[in-house]
Order: C-alpha cells, then sequence, then structure tokens
C-alpha cells in the first residue's frame, strides 16, 4: 500500500490542489500507526525521495521532477502533522521520526 500511495504521488505531474496530499497522507497515517505495520516499505520511500532531491539539485533544474519531489514533500508534511496527533506504538515512532527527520532534510 506504502509502494502503491509514493508511486501514485511520484508520477501524478503536478502538485496536488484539491486535499489529495491529505487524504493520501492519511491513509499513510493509518498504516503507520498499525502494530504491525511494514517499516520497510516506509524507509524506501524516504530513502528514494533522498534520493530524488539529490538528483534534481545536481544539474540544471527539471520542473518535472521537481514537481514529482513536492508532492512528495506535501504528503510528507501531512503525514507527520498526522502522526503527531496520533498515540503510536514503538514501530510506528520509529517511522514518525524517520519521517520528521526526512522532512527537516528536504522541505
Amino acid at each position: 500500500m506504502v509502494e502503491a500511495i509514493t508511486n501514485r504521488v511520484r508520477s501524478a505531474g503536478r502538485v496536488f490542489t484539491w486535499g489529495e496530499d491529505a487524504r493520501l497522507a492519511a491513509a499513510l497515517a493509518s498504516l503507520a500507526a498499525r502494530s504491525d505495520t511494514d517499516v520497510a516499505a516506509f524507509r524506501q520511500w524516504i530513502a528514494q525521495l533522498r534520493e530524488d532531491h539529490k538528483s534534481i539539485w545536481n544539474g540544471p533544474l527539471d520542473v518535472t521532477r521537481y514537481v514529482a519531489e513536492r508532492a512528495q514533500l506535501n504528503v510528507l508534511a501531512e503525514l507527520v502533522s498526522d502522526l503527531d496527533a496520533l498515540s503510536l506504538g514503538a514501530s510506528s515512532r520509529e517511522i514518525r521520526d524517520a519521517l520528521v527527520a526526512a522532512r527537516r532534510q528536504l522541505g
């Protein structure tokens, strides 16, 4: 599910304007809050986002790639906000902490 959502955001071709980022973040937050969540899926997204970020700022600006990153960062910001409002278990806190670190670094 995490992979499907992040692939959709990466391929949208535009920054969302009708609350799609908030709805996608809510779905991700519900996954992250589960005690049986797949932490690796979130780590993989963060690693890919960091790699995308590096490639965008090396060389001439590619607006298409920037829009895909910006859409992800908007979802990330919403997700961090959603997770801050929840009472989380250990694995969920690990996800939240990794997302917060990525947001600080990239956003």
